[in-house]
């Protein structure tokens, strides 16, 4: 099996249905199966979806279908999308759900058209895809955007993300063309024909599903325009001079216009550029990951104090029967939310960890160049 090009990335939870759907439509439409693989995101308590994936990979052995699970979040872009595109192993990442269909067929085939003959020329393989949909703008947003972006893995690897992971979810799809379509960058394609058809599980329509509502309630939980209006303020300009520096470094690199020794003068000094903006990008992120550990763990030792202090007062009760089962009862209660904060200290500290060994890779740079 050749090395796919496409990396279509596709959370899912408990819509079995929507599964068989989307892999029939590609199977049936698609151009060419080896140029994609179709990698799905399970929540770990989700066994019937799993399942249900290994008997389509059975069904169709020709075509490379994975999943992964981890436990369940409400923070779609960092949790799901981004953590799946680490596994992916295409040239080019598609964000995908699994309540979506190609409405046109060899969509890999223009896709994959548009690309090769858009960087045919750009070494640097930083790319972003306005893929339309049937999904109308939201409110307020008059320029294109894409809900389905496909993003090359250059640009990824470069920034450090996929979709923008400050936001559960929605918000950042119509960020993205800022970042990518602006003068400086200008990495961005449009595709004018509508290529995907959005299918609620239970409308059957565009919008109006469950899955909508439960979004738009984690999106008014967190105040996402608000996070999607800070984030335009303070990191867009740092992500564009990101990709800025890419795109030069690989530009001078193609040149060759200077001789060995002023380009490789001018490459370490550009390299140099590129890692202090990705050092600064990600300790950024390790800061905020700590400051999301520390509100938890408030949160979880203030629990604690509260029913270590009904433990005091039940202890007091002269009843003893009633005493022992209040007892035994806060004692568990107490046991669970102490194993629940360690679990999530873990985790953070896990995600700290992959971010913190990044930045070692940059120090490992440092030495190598001096």
């Amino acid at each position: 099996m050749n090395k796919p090009r496409l990396s279509l990335i596709c959370p899912t939870r408990d819509r079995t249905a929507n599964i068989q759907r989307l892999i029939e439509n590609i199977v049936n439409t698609v151009h060419n199966i080896e140029n994609i693989e179709l990698l799905f995101a399970c929540d770990s308590d989700d066994a019937t979806s799993m399942y249900f994936i290994n008997q389509q990979r059975n069904k169709y052995p020709t075509f490379n279908i994975r999943y992964y699970y981890r436990e369940r979040s409400e923070w779609l872009n960092r949790d799901y999308y981004n953590w799946l595109t680490e596994k992916a192993t295409g040239e080019f990442c598609w964000l995908m759900g699994d309540d979506l269909i190609f409405a046109i067929n060899q969509w890999d085939r223009i896709v994959l058209d548009a690309l090769d003959n858009f960087l045919k020329d750009k070494k640097d393989r930083i790319a972003y895809v306005n893929v339309q949909s049937d999904t109308p703008n939201p409110p307020g947003i008059d320029y294109k955007f894409s809900g389905f972006p496909v993003i090359s893995k250059e640009a990824i690897n470069t920034l450090g993300f996929f979709m923008i992971p400050e936001l559960p979810s929605w918000c950042g799809d119509y960020l993205l063309p800022l970042l990518y379509g602006n003068d400086k960058v200008n990495r961005m394609i449009n595709i004018e024909k509508v290529i995907l058809s959005h299918i609620s599980s239970h409308t059957q329509k565009v919008l109006g599903d469950n899955i909508t509502y439960r979004l738009g309630l984690i999106c008014n939980k967190y105040n996402s325009p608000k996070i999607a209006d800070a984030w335009k303020k303070e990191k867009l300009n740092p992500c564009i001079d990101l990709l800025v520096t890419h795109i030069a470094i690989k530009q001078e690199t193609d040149k060759q216009k200077h001789s060995r020794q002023d380009q490789d003068r001018i490459q370490w000094e550009q390299e140099r550029a590129l890692r202090d903006s990705q050092r600064t990008l990600w300790m950024t992120k390790i800061n905020d990951i700590k400051k999301r550990k520390a509100r938890h763990i408030n949160l979880i030792t203030y629990e604690l104090v509260n029913l270590r202090h009904e433990l005091v007062e039940i202890k007091r009760i002269t009843d003893t029967d009633e005493r022992r089962d209040k007892t035994g009862l806060a004692e568990r209660n107490i046991k669970y939310i102490e194993d629940f904060g360690t679990n999530l200290s873990n985790l953070f500290e896990a995600e700290i960890k992959v971010w913190e060994e990044k930045l070692l890779t940059l120090k490992t740079e440092d030495k190598k160049y001096g």
